[in-house]
């Protein structure tokens, strides 16, 4: 005698329930390298290393980019360092929900205040 079982078919709840997973990540940190004409984001996602770096070229797209990390982890921040563009960056990510961390510009040592600053390996 042949013993067959019934599946029942999916139906609309059950695809739904499917498609709501949980974020796969606690916690993603993306910094982001601003320059007038383009943005480079490097992401780490909890524990693991660093990715490859991707560029944008406007504030949309970075705006864009950062949304859809928002969907797959709990927490995301936003670290970069706060040059041309000041703060508006800093601005529209609170706006939206995203934490955000402004670096201050590089720091120089100051000797003096005619002191040269030199910025090579090889003059230091």
């Amino acid at each position: 005698m042949n013993k067959y079982k019934l599946r029942a078919a999916p139906t609309a709840i059950s695809k739904k329930l499917n498609s709501q997973k949980e974020p796969k990540a606690k916690r993603i940190v993306i910094g982001i390298d601003v320059h007038l004409e383009s943005y480079q984001a490097a992401r780490k996602i909890d524990n693991a290393a660093v990715g490859v770096v991707q560029s944008f070229k406007s504030e949309e797209a970075v705006l864009l980019y950062l949304q859809n990390q928002r969907e797959q982890a709990e927490e995301v921040v936003v670290v970069y360092e706060a040059g041309p563009l000041g703060f508006t960056l800093y601005r529209q990510l609170k706006a939206s929900g995203i934490e955000c961390l402004v670096c201050a510009l590089r720091a120089r040592s100051r000797k003096g205040s005619g002191a040269r600053i030199t910025l090579s390996m090889r003059g230091a």
